[in-house]
């Protein structure tokens, strides 16, 4: 099967989807046959079930299987991609960060990765409804918005307890807090032993860390937080090229377009174009 590697709301997703007053979405995903969603992350949390369909799914760096029923969590910090060997639906929950209870976001952000499971036809009946009357919420009264995330939370619990995953059984949020900083500082020049001092602790033990939570290397991760913002910048603003390179926290433009053609397999003019990326 060909795949065509292109699907533009999918492929940079930042905190712009939602509005001012909604924290928590609840919507339907609809992915035909072939149509690759790629490599992407973003700085909230994710939940989807999957109702019908089967894909071929990566998520930091390891393959697995979507059909019907299989669930899981992405946190702020996972990579993954999606090609769709038939037609998927997907039930969607989307979750800024600050709005659930801090005990369980730590949780989430905590276990990347170890947040799946498949569901039975009864355990899947149940997520769906409650999925359903959060989607039934659309009023703009404070009761709502209370209602759909106490939904969001208990479909998060619900997930954990399936996935066999407990407080106790998550490691220390040292990467968490590296990709908090990361986030924040990303734009300017920043190492791994600039990080690793100021969490105290060395370079390599945060180095491979960091890989083994995320399934990329720092470095990685930081040029792929730098490439998010870009796309952005390409996309929203005239600014040029050189602009926006530094603006991203790039060293220099030529690096910049290196970097770009690497991962995006186009080049950031060709992107501004709405170009189709190069077949690999």
């Amino acid at each position: 099967m060909s795949y065509n590697y292109k699907e533009p709301e999918y492929n940079l997703v930042t905190l712009d989807r939602f509005s001012k007053t909604e924290t928590v979405l609840f919507s339907v995903h609809e992915f035909p046959a072939g149509r690759v969603v790629p490599v992407h992350w973003h700085n909230f949390i994710e939940l989807e079930i999957v109702l019908d369909g089967e894909a071929d799914y990566m998520a930091n760096n390891k393959s697995s299987v979507l059909k019907r029923g299989s669930v899981y969590i992405m946190s702020s910090c996972d990579f993954h991609t999606l090609y769709p060997k038939s037609t998927l639906t997907i039930l969607n929950l989307s979750i800024m960060r600050g709005i659930i209870d801090p005990m369980l976001e730590n949780l989430v952000e905590s276990g990347v990765g170890k947040i799946h499971c498949t569901l039975d036809d009864a355990q899947l009946t149940q997520l769906t409804d409650l999925f359903r009357r959060a989607q039934n919420e659309t009023g703009s009264e404070p009761f709502s918005a209370l209602i759909k995330k106490n939904i969001a939370e208990e479909l998060i619990i619900s997930l954990i307890r399936a996935s066999r995953i407990d407080e106790s059984s998550s490691d220390p949020p040292l990467v968490q807090k590296a990709i908090i900083i990361v986030n924040d500082r990303f734009t300017n020049q920043l190492t791994l032993k600039d990080v690793a001092n100021e969490l105290f602790v060395s370079p390599n033990y945060l180095g491979t860390l960091f890989k083994s939570r995320v399934g990329v290397s720092f470095s990685c991760y930081v040029t792929m937080i730098r490439l998010r913002y870009a796309c952005g910048l390409l996309d929203s603003t005239n600014k040029t090229v050189k602009e926006i390179a530094l603006e991203s926290g790039f060293g220099s433009t030529e690096y910049f377009i290196s970097v770009f053609k690497k991962f995006m397999k186009m080049t950031p003019a060709a992107w501004r174009c709405g170009e189709e990326p190069w077949q690999v």
